[in-house]
């Protein structure tokens, strides 16, 4: 079972197209951060959990709640305007599945990000290879950092070619 989790905070632009890119999860958490606009009423509508809570300045501390609340073995993080490819996703399935039967698991994945500027994918220059940590086992980590928060795992740490 995988999970999705989603930071939110007025979002009512992007948050749609994020959540329809994630319905092949089997639970999507999203964790609000009491947005002013229209996100609420358009997410309600999705297979979707929604918890509110203040962000407070801390995203680590947001997103280990947002940890606290899933099911399953994995969770993957996604930023409410982020989408995954269907290529990634199948990926993610692959590996997950692949992850169970190997000897060596792999317990955490790291994604490339692909920035999409002013009508055209960045694939050159210092965004062309950045990769974060966003898939892994839930019992694996833990999130530190109040800003740029990183996911601490502990085991094998692969990488998904897909972005």
């Amino acid at each position: 079972m995988i999970s999705a989790v989603v930071l939110t905070k007025n979002e009512e632009k992007n948050i749609e197209r994020c959540i329809n890119s994630l319905l092949w999860c089997d639970k999507i958490v999203i964790i609000d951060d009491y947005s002013e606009d229209e996100t609420i009423n358009i997410i309600k509508n999705a297979k979707v959990k929604i918890f509110q809570r203040k962000l407070n300045g801390d995203f680590a501390g947001q997103r280990n709640f947002g940890l606290e609340k899933t099911k399953g073995e994995w969770v993957l993080f996604v930023d409410s305007d982020e989408i995954i490819s269907k290529e990634l996703a199948s990926e993610i399935k692959s590996q997950i599945h692949n992850s169970k039967l190997k000897t060596n698991k792999i317990d955490a994945f790291y994604i490339k990000r692909k920035d999409y500027f002013l009508g055209r994918w960045l694939k050159y220059g210092e965004t062309g290879d950045i990769k974060f940590l966003r898939l892994a086992r839930k019992v694996g980590g833990v999130w530190k950092g109040r800003i740029h928060e990183v996911w601490e795992v502990t085991g094998k740490i692969g990488e998904l070619k897909n972005g």
